[in-house]
């Protein structure tokens, strides 16, 4: 991921400026990595699409990437399906500048990175939308049995008991639906963007969709109430 530390916890996504609340969940993610309690260092955030675990992922990573316990490293790889799984986890061998990088069989460099994972400490995974009940079993084949940073999956898939100490994610508190309509619409809060947030579940990816409509047309929440409607 580079020479430099700062480059090494480079992540493929930028932070998200309107991030907003989760500060309870972001401390039992940091709370569940650092419990000498915990069962292991992998945690699953499980919930509806929608509901902003990747979000949720990317903040923790940032903040904790530079602070008095930071990570030295931060990957990142996607698990939508098998194949993008094992490509991207044989593909962390040229990320961490292993030995086993320039080996041509997947199998070799995937050993290589669980070996890695084992031996070395002081990083951070994320494993973005594993989604399918499946990716319990494709994980479990390629995470080490006792790793030694911390790992943080994404899933709508709720059963991770055998691999990850499963951690849900709800919906937006309304007063920060509310803040994020007006954060990302540019529009103050009044009494029709609480009833926009109400109806769209306070469901941070449909807000973020509705504020940018909002922010694009200069709609007012009022009007746009009455197109939801």
């Amino acid at each position: 991921l580079g020479a430099t530390p700062r480059d090494r916890r480079r992540l493929p996504v930028n932070r998200n400026a309107c991030f907003i609340g989760r500060e309870s969940t972001l401390e039992q993610i940091r709370r569940a990595f650092l419990s000498s309690g915990a069962r292991a260092p992998v945690i699953a955030l499980t919930g509806m699409r929608g509901v902003g675990k990747t979000q949720l992922a990317i903040e923790y990573a940032y903040r904790h990437a530079e602070d008095r316990e930071n990570y030295e490293r931060v990957l990142w790889v996607r698990a939508s399906a098998e194949e993008v799984l094992r490509s991207e986890f044989a593909g962390l061998a040229m990320q961490l500048d292993i030995e086993e990088k320039a080996r041509a069989e997947p199998d070799l460099r995937i050993e290589g990175v669980r070996r890695w994972l084992t031996a070395t400490s002081g990083w951070l995974l994320i494993i973005d939308n594993a989604d399918k009940p499946e990716s319990v079993q494709w994980l479990s084949a390629l995470l080490p049995p006792k790793p030694a940073g911390h790992v943080l999956i994404t899933s709508t898939h709720p059963s991770w008991n055998k691999l990850a100490q499963p951690l849900p994610v709800d919906v937006l508190a309304l007063r920060h639906a509310i803040q994020l309509l007006a954060r990302r619409s540019g529009q103050p809060p009044c009494q029709e963007s609480e009833l926009i947030a109400l109806r769209l579940g306070q469901l941070p990816l449909a807000l973020t969709q509705a504020a940018a409509y909002l922010e694009r047309t200069g709609m007012s929440y009022g009007k746009y109430l009455q197109l939801l409607s």
